[in-house]
């Protein structure tokens, strides 16, 4: 339904890929709700025992490696957990996948990004930021941050809300086409649209949110920012252009109702049918 395909089966697990290279972008664990990790991927294989040194420095506690072959598709990994408690893998050595996607309705073309909840916002983005090195892109002050590791306007950020595990993991599309057309897709398919269409303030990319079958939120993304390192300054956002500039004063946005249609003949009577407003991602 989503455009992820299954390309390994173990006991418990289901390893999904999009249509890029990379053998795997979501684990599907049975028997276990909520956050299991969050995995990044290292240039080299070297680079996983510089982290492990690192970490060990910093007093920080390795749950599992440095170990090779641990998921399929993997070469060497090393587990720890972030200060809330999350699951955060490093992965090197991943398996490149040439051929076997086989093209649907919707063809995500990587896992962009994944925004975890924090119940301290300040600590959890110092840590990101001095021990794995992720530089703040923008921020909606004392809500939400967003963090990059490369030139991706954000492959992480944290919601400040007082509770742990996942708030949403984006997936790639390659243009506004294959958005519009997932809209379709899914809309026709009945599943729950939770927001969007829209655009983001931070990172500029059009968006759509739906809800899976264990109501974890689903964004699909495209046209997201990429940083220029000389040049970029973090912004600090007001949330409502944040969350979307469609909606923002001063912006078309979504009309509310139908009143829109009858502006313009005198003779009609402006009648308002209200429709619901989605939840805010």
């Amino acid at each position: 339904m989503c455009g992820l395909q299954p390309v390994e089966r173990a006991s418990q697990h289901l390893y999904l890929r999009a249509s890029g290279s990379h053998h795997h972008v979501f684990e599907l664990l049975k028997g276990s709700a909520g956050l299991h990790q969050v995995s990044f991927q290292l240039n080299d294989d070297e680079d996983i025992e510089c982290c492990a040194d690192i970490l060990e420095m910093q007093g920080i506690r390795i749950t599992l490696g440095p170990e090779k072959e641990v998921e399929p598709g993997i070469g060497w990994t090393l587990r720890f957990l972030d200060p809330e408690g999350n699951s955060i893998e490093l992965v090197s050595g991943v398996e490149e996948l040439r051929s076997g996607y086989e093209t649907k309705a919707i063809n995500p073309s990587s896992l962009n990004h994944v925004v975890l909840y924090a119940g301290d916002l300040r600590k959890e983005q110092s840590f990101y930021e001095h021990v794995l090195g992720m530089r703040v892109t923008d921020t909606v002050p004392h809500l939400i941050t967003f963090l990059r590791c490369n030139q991706n306007h954000h492959s992480f950020g944290f919601i400040a809300l007082p509770r742990r595990g996942l708030q949403h993991a984006a997936f790639d599309l390659p243009s506004r086409a294959e958005l519009s057309d997932l809209m379709v897709h899914m809309g026709d398919a009945g599943i729950r649209r939770v927001d969007g269409p829209g655009r983001h303030g931070p990172g500029h990319m059009l968006f759509t949110y739906f809800e899976d079958v264990e109501k974890n939120l689903l964004e699909w993304n495209t046209e997201i920012q990429q940083i220029d390192e000389a040049t970029h300054q973090p912004s600090a956002w007001d949330p409502e252009p944040a969350l979307n500039l469609w909606r923002a004063p001063g912006h078309m946005g979504p009309p509310r109702g139908f009143r829109w249609l009858l502006r313009t003949p005198s003779n009609f009577e402006a009648v308002e049918i209200p429709l619901s407003d989605p939840d805010q991602a």
